[in-house]
C-alpha cells in the first residue's frame, strides 16, 4: 500500500478504523525477553464507553506481560498502534483505547494534509455570501486545524454552530492568515462534529468543520503559508 504514515487525527477517526472488519493480516504482539511474540487477531470489539478495545486471539498462550506495551497491526490502511494492557484472559486481551498520537495510518489522499496544533492559533478568513436581495456579505476568521490543496478543517466555537448549519450562504476562502487569495475559492461543507482539546491546561469544547475546496489551492500559496506558520 503506497502512501506516507501519519498520526490519527481524532478519536472519531480511530473509532472508524477499529470499526473495520478483521482479516488474516491483523496482528497483535509484544516484545518479551528480546523476542517478538506475535498472534493473529480473530475479532475485536470496542467497549460501550470507548475506553477499552478487546481482542480475541487465535491460539493465545497467555504469555503477554501485563505491564509492558502491546502493538497492533490492522489491515485497514496499514494501521498500527501501541497501547497498554487493561486485562488478560484465556483467549482475549483487552487494551486501553489508543490515543491519536499512538496510532499511525497511511495517508491515501492525493493531496497530503498538513495539521496544526490547536494551541498554535493559525487563522483563515471565510466570506459568507448570500445572493438574496438585501442580504449583505460578511467575513469571519476561523482557527485552522488542518489543510490540503483540496480541503481544510476548522475549529469552530459551539456558539457558531447554527451559522455553520445555515446553508443560505455560499462560503468562500479569501485569506490564509494575512495573505489574500487572488481569486476566492468556494467551499463545500462536508461534516460538522464535536471536538475537544486542551488549552492552557483546560478542556475546550468546540466543533470540527471539514470543508472541500471546489478549486484546488495553488501549491506554492499553500507551501508559503505552511512555512510562515510552522
Amino acid at each position: 500500500m503506497k502512501g506516507e504514515y501519519r498520526d490519527a487525527q481524532s478519536k472519531q477517526e480511530i473509532d472508524s478504523i477499529l470499526g473495520e472488519e478483521v482479516s488474516n493480516d491483523c496482528l497483535i504482539w509484544q516484545n518479551i525477553d528480546g523476542e517478538r511474540v506475535v498472534y493473529k487477531i480473530k475479532k475485536l470489539q470496542k467497549s460501550e464507553d470507548g475506553s477499552i478495545v478487546e481482542f480475541r486471539i487465535i491460539n493465545y498462550n497467555q504469555d503477554f506481560v501485563k505491564d509492558d506495551p502491546v502493538y497492533v497491526k490492522l489491515a485497514y490502511r496499514g494501521t498500527m498502534f501501541r497501547s497498554t494492557i487493561h486485562a488478560l484472559g484465556k483467549s482475549k486481551i483487552s487494551l486501553k483505547y489508543p490515543k491519536p498520537l499512538d496510532v499511525k495510518t497511511i495517508e491515501l489522499r492525493k493531496f497530503p494534509r498538513i495539521s496544526f496544533d490547536p494551541n498554535k492559533e493559525c487563522f483563515v478568513t471565510l466570506s459568507f455570501r448570500n445572493f438574496s436581495v438585501g442580504q449583505d456579505d460578511y467575513e469571519l476568521n476561523f482557527q485552522l486545524l488542518d489543510i490540503s490543496q483540496n480541503g481544510l478543517c476548522l475549529i469552530v466555537s459551539t456558539q457558531n454552530k447554527s451559522l455553520m448549519q445555515d446553508y443560505s450562504y455560499d462560503l468562500y476562502l479569501t485569506h490564509l492568515s494575512n495573505t489574500e487569495i487572488s481569486t476566492p475559492i468556494e467551499l463545500e461543507k462536508k461534516y460538522i462534529e464535536p471536538f475537544r482539546y486542551r488549552k492552557n491546561g483546560k478542556s475546550v469544547f468546540s466543533l470540527r468543520v471539514g470543508m472541500k475546496l471546489l478549486k484546488k489551492l495553488d501549491k506554492d500559496t499553500m507551501d508559503n503559508f505552511v512555512k510562515e506558520n510552522f
